[in-house]
């Protein structure tokens, strides 16, 4: 709609259509912060019931008592799958920031390759990636230790 020749004018705007675009927006955000929080932890928890129902009955199968040492180590795997979920994300988050820095360094050096090359400055660009890299080797240790001995 216009008004004054070809000017738009702001009071024919649907108010509705406003909400509903404001509200479309929301929901979208709001799915991403859900994902975000949840993550991989139903990932994990689906495979650790199915685990967890798939031994039991193979243990049934091979006999009723290895059963029952089973379904009794089930709450101490459950525990130590919490413990390595806990673990493994405080790892998993010094990875990211230290990664991310990186990658940000690396983004710098690209998009500025001539100033760099002009100013002979190749060995000091590689040299600050490779001190930010060194700095998420402990997290990565980390990390791959604990997905390996879990």
């Amino acid at each position: 709609m216009s008004c004054c020749g070809g000017v738009p004018c702001i009071y024919a705007l649907d108010i509705w259509s406003l909400v509903a675009c404001s509200l479309c927006c929301a929901t979208s955000r709001n799915i991403a912060q859900i994902e975000d929080g949840i993550g991989d932890k139903i990932g994990m928890i689906a495979r650790g019931v199915s685990m967890f129902i798939a031994s039991a009955a193979y243990a049934f199968a091979f006999s009723w008592r290895t059963t029952l040492v089973c379904v009794g180590i089930g709450p101490l795997s459950a525990v130590t799958m919490s413990i390595m979920s806990k673990l493994s994300s405080s790892s998993m988050h010094g990875m990211l920031s230290v990664s991310g820095a990186a990658g940000a360094i690396a983004e710098e050096a690209i998009m500025n390759v001539k100033t760099v090359a002009a100013c002979n400055g190749q060995e000091h660009m590689v040299k600050k990636y490779g001190e930010q890299l060194k700095r998420g080797l402990p997290f990565a240790i980390k990390y791959s230790f604990i997905n390996g001995f879990f």
